[in-house]
């Protein structure tokens, strides 16, 4: 922040005015972990949001905000939604008719 307060365009795609660093335009989220959790829950639990899944949340969080590992803490929080947990869908295969067992000899 110090060299973009001298030199505003000596570090590039960032972007430092009236006290707020920027990052292609997006703002940049600090080491706060107590903002980080309330932004993704925010995103998250919003009745815009209504606990959408891992992508859907990141992809609204990362148009407004930059921070690194970003995504992963996104999907980290989602995997401990207790309310997703409940309401998530099984994706898996459906099993299909069942097959007859051979007969075995034994005479």
């Amino acid at each position: 922040m110090t060299q973009l307060a001298v030199s505003p365009t000596s570090v590039p795609h960032y972007t430092f005015t009236k006290g707020i660093l920027r990052y292609k335009h997006k703002l940049v989220v600090g080491n706060n972990m107590t903002l980080r959790k309330k932004l993704i829950q925010s995103f998250h639990n919003s009745e815009l949001g209504g606990h959408s899944g891992e992508r859907a949340t990141y992809q609204r969080l990362k148009l407004l905000f930059y921070r690194p590992g970003m995504k992963q803490q996104t999907i980290d929080f989602i995997k401990e939604c207790p309310v997703c947990q409940l309401n998530k869908p099984e994706h898996c295969k459906y099993p299909g008719l069942l097959q007859p067992l051979p007969v075995p000899d034994f005479a």
